[in-house]
């Protein structure tokens, strides 16, 4: 038996987890052995309660399976605090972030690919997101570079003083 695990994100980190780790509607996603995720999920699964029962789907869940390890069997320990479902959710959208910043910035930050608006459809295109959630990156990723250059602006301040 398999035991799988929902977790709520936004729709575009879902088409991008889906995209990214082969998962599908009917088969869930297996994170790679010894990955940051599968050891973040292996760290925060626990022993099932009592009053335990397996996740249901729910919308814009992704369906997750838990990691076998020998000191911890997927039968008996396969449960995850709500709490520690927000965990893993924030850890797999800076995982997107990190991705999606760093391919931006190397494309249209470098001057690859002069437009931004073509290279953040370029990156949806090529990580299964649906052009719908354009806006949705765009603004997430303006506001990631204004802080890279604000952090960056204090850096050679600090520098400076030196």
């Amino acid at each position: 038996m398999n035991f799988v695990v929902y977790i709520k994100v936004a729709p575009y980190l879902r088409q991008w987890f889906l995209h990214r780790y082969g998962g599908k509607e009917d088969r869930p996603i297996v994170f790679p052995r010894k990955s940051p995720l599968q050891k973040l999920l292996h760290t925060l699964i626990e022993p099932r309660p009592a009053s335990w029962k397996p996740d249901k789907p729910i919308e814009d869940g992704i369906p997750i399976m838990l990691p076998s390890m020998e000191s911890k069997d997927p039968k008996r320990w396969c449960f995850i605090k709500e709490k520690h479902r927000r965990v893993l959710a924030r850890m797999m959208k800076l995982c997107f972030e990190v991705d999606c910043y760093s391919y931006l910035k190397k494309m249209h930050g470098l001057g690859r690919i002069p437009m931004l608006k073509d290279a953040i459809y370029g990156y949806m295109e090529m990580n299964g997101i649906d052009v719908v959630y354009y806006d949705t990156i765009c603004k997430w990723y303006q506001r990631a570079r204004e802080e890279d250059e604000t952090i960056s602006e204090e850096a050679r301040i600090r520098y400076r003083k030196r």
